[in-house]
């Protein structure tokens, strides 16, 4: 149980980790 969470917690940061710069850097593209 506990290394199924832990899993999933570490998707869940790489995910964050990856999308979140790259809507960070995608949005000044998109606002011009």
């Amino acid at each position: 149980m506990a290394g199924i969470y832990t899993m999933r917690d570490l998707a869940t940061n790489a995910v964050f980790q990856v999308e979140v710069p790259a809507f960070v850097l995608s949005y000044p593209y998109q606002s011009n």
